[in-house]
């Protein structure tokens, strides 16, 4: 008698992926991470190292690394794989913590996820079988994109952000960037800000810095397309994808970081 069933319900592995041995490789990083969203480990560093099985890679064990384990566990992803899906994550509760205030409209944070928490609501998000784009890479400055992103800039003030499509479909839609057709194929998207059109250089926010946004209920404001070059651009973007994590409000000239 198979169990498949029950084990879905109780691990929320889709059915599919509990065929044979090996089916589970065919789910994609995100679907993947989302498995171990609400695991417990006793050392922190072990919530990175438990995955290293379910996606065949290898790292050696830095006990007192915390969680830059589980950073290098993405970096070494990236590495080996096209998978644009890592980047397909949306749970921003354990950064709202840090901020208790329902007015909050923004969140700056790096592209890579710090914890598999983060990935808890992305299990539907799945591969496309298309020909993977220009090929990314970690740098000492960021994630270095070379793709065209879409360029726009919230209504009535002066940020500037970037659309950018992944190569996989699913996840949430994030308003008001996300056009809606019908095709329930259309790749996942992201939001990049740049975060000196901010802020600039104050509070230890570095100038020139590209960051995922992630749009919070209380925003308000529509998008318009950047006057520059056809609201699109192909130049290189570093975006950030380590280290601190910043809060914006909204107010009648643009948003303000808070603290």
């Amino acid at each position: 008698m198979s169990l498949n069933k029950e084990i879905a319900t109780a691990t929320n592995i889709h059915p599919k992926y509990l065929t044979s041995a090996n089916a589970y490789a065919e789910a994609s990083i995100v679907c993947r991470m989302s498995w171990a969203a609400h695991r417990k480990t006793t050392r922190i560093e072990d919530v990175a190292y438990c995955l290293l099985g379910l996606f065949g890679v290898h790292l050696p064990p830095l006990y007192g690394e915390g969680e830059n384990a589980f950073r290098r566990l993405q970096e070494e992803l990236l590495r080996r794989s096209n998978d644009q899906s890592i980047f397909a994550w949306f749970n921003v509760n354990r950064y709202l913590l840090r901020y208790d205030m329902p007015e909050l409209a923004l969140l700056a944070t790096p592209i890579l996820a710090s914890h598999p928490t983060d990935f808890s609501t992305s299990g539907n998000v799945e591969s496309l079988q298309r020909a993977p784009d220009t090929p990314y890479s970690l740098t000492n400055t960021g994630l270095e994109l070379r793709t065209r992103l879409k360029r726009y800039r919230a209504s009535g003030s002066s940020e500037t952000f970037y659309t950018l499509q992944l190569n996989c479909s699913g996840g949430q839609r994030v308003q008001p960037f996300y056009y809606y057709s019908g095709n329930t194929t259309m790749p996942t998207q992201l939001v990049l800000l740049d975060v000196c059109s901010v802020a600039g250089t104050r509070g230890g926010i570095n100038a020139q810095e590209i960051m995922r946004a992630h749009v919070q209920p209380a925003a308000n404001f529509s998008k318009v397309k950047h006057p520059y070059q056809g609201g699109e651009t192909d130049d290189v973007q570093y975006v950030k994808s380590e280290g601190d994590f910043y809060g914006f409000m909204q107010t009648p000239t643009g948003l303000v970081r808070v603290d």
